[in-house]
């Protein structure tokens, strides 16, 4: 039980949860309890029934489907993730899913090409005049957001988040997936911090002061 027990701390934090611990939280889970199936002696049958059960109740982080794609590129956008917590054969899956969402944004986000220094003006040639291209600087966003997500993928993985301020398209899709918490624990807090000054004593409490008690409370640490 001790894998169920790190999972559910982990994905019931309050500061470090984000959609992209899902994927590979639950597949480490399935992981380290059939590696331990191995070694038990008397128990092994109900960590073989524990790791199936948890297949079952999470069809869409085994089956790379296309309901597993958000979840994957969550994952591949989160610095501590990237790739390294997939099995080879599923990489390109992963990877193509995180390219595919770092497409779909390309013209909304401003990628500066800081590998090359500016270059002087140069004079044009009026003699070749031609008319540019429908849809050029459409395709230029969408190399320039992919070169940089492929050299983020290149890059050691690490626990700070601090490195995303160097992959700003990587930044924006860090910030779109894995705003949605995949656990209702935090709010579940808030309801019972409610149920502390909300008491049979301070029934007289108008909205907004209650409001203002249970932020102070539930921010206590700030």
């Amino acid at each position: 039980m001790g894998p169920i027990a790190i999972a559910l701390d982990r994905l019931q934090g309050e500061s470090q949860c984000y959609l992209g611990l899902l994927m590979p939280t639950i597949q480490q889970v399935h992981k380290k309890i059939l590696s331990c199936s191995s070694t038990l002696s008397h128990s092994s049958l109900l960590a073989q029934a524990l790791a199936k059960a948890v297949k079952v109740r999470f069809p869409h982080v085994f089956s790379y489907s296309k309901e597993s794609e958000v979840f994957a590129a969550a994952a591949a956008c989160h610095p501590k993730f990237k790739l390294r917590w997939v099995t080879e054969s599923q990489k390109e899956f992963v990877k193509e899913a995180f390219l595919s969402e770092c497409k779909a944004i390309a013209p909304t986000v401003n990628v500066n090409d800081t590998d090359h220094s500016p270059t002087q003006p140069v004079a044009t040639d009026d003699f070749f005049d031609f008319d540019d291209q429908p849809g050029t600087d459409q395709v230029t966003a969408v190399n320039k957001v992919t070169v940089e997500c492929l050299r983020y993928l290149e890059e050691p993985c690490s626990d700070s988040l601090e490195t995303l301020h160097d992959f700003p398209a990587v930044k924006y899709i860090f910030r779109k997936l894995n705003a949605t918490v995949p656990s209702s624990a935090p709010v579940e807090q808030l309801f019972s911090c409610g149920a502390l000054i909300c008491t049979a004593r301070r029934n007289k409490l108008s909205d907004k002061r209650f409001e203002q008690l249970l932020l102070l409370k539930s921010n206590n640490a700030v």
